[in-house]
């Protein structure tokens, strides 16, 4: 039987930088977890093995909570699914309260005249802190591209269509918005300008009077 470490994947994986976790207060364990899912993806590694790298990284308090989850169960049994092992890891580092209230505010979330920029900030920290609700590169987008306002939706959802990743969403976002900016610019400066005009007219007709 091939060792794990022996592996290709291992090899890849080792050559990535992966955090490590102690489960010490104040760690996010939110963050831990999601770049360890991306890292894990990267290299290839299947589900039924991904616990096993995401603990090889565990230290300190972390190391030895999951050293004493192992003991604890039977002998024979099967192994965690990556499922599995991601309940088990939120319900010992992450609060349900916490998880209940960030889903809530990704649900609740729309653009609503934010700059583009700002939206997708937000968007990225609620969904880290929901994963994994929308556990698909393709979900975020669709997501995220439903929370813009109208006028940026139909470029994203065109370029959506032919094929693109998630940043490439935001930048075509962005780029709309800046050209709407542009263009309402002389509108707005044609509106100054007559009100300045008024304002001259007024001005004179008061000196008259």
């Amino acid at each position: 039987m091939v060792r794990i470490r022996d592996t290709p994947a291992w090899r890849m994986y080792m050559r990535l930088a992966s955090p490590v976790f102690t489960g010490a207060p104040g760690e996010d364990a939110y963050k831990f977890i999601v770049s360890m899912h991306e890292i894990l993806h990267t290299a290839g590694i299947t589900d039924t093995l991904r616990f096993y790298y995401v603990t090889h990284r565990f230290r300190g308090g972390a190391k030895a909570w999951w050293r004493d989850n192992l003991a604890s169960r039977q002998a024979g049994a099967h192994p965690l699914t990556w499922e599995q092992f991601y309940g088990v890891f939120l319900a010992r580092y992450v609060p349900c309260s916490q998880r209940d209230e960030r889903r809530g505010q990704l649900f609740d979330l729309r653009q609503k005249g934010m700059l583009v920029a700002t939206y997708a900030l937000s968007f990225s920290y609620l969904d880290r802190h929901s994963y994994p609700l929308i556990p698909t590169e393709t979900g975020r987008i669709w997501w995220l591209i439903s929370g813009l306002d109208g006028s940026l939706q139909l470029p994203c959802v065109q370029l959506e269509d032919k094929g693109t990743s998630f940043q490439a969403i935001v930048d075509c976002a962005a780029t709309v918005e800046a050209a709407g900016a542009r263009a309402a610019r002389p509108q707005v400066e044609i509106l100054d300008a007559a009100i300045e005009g008024i304002i001259s007219i007024r001005g004179q007709s008061a000196t008259i009077l």
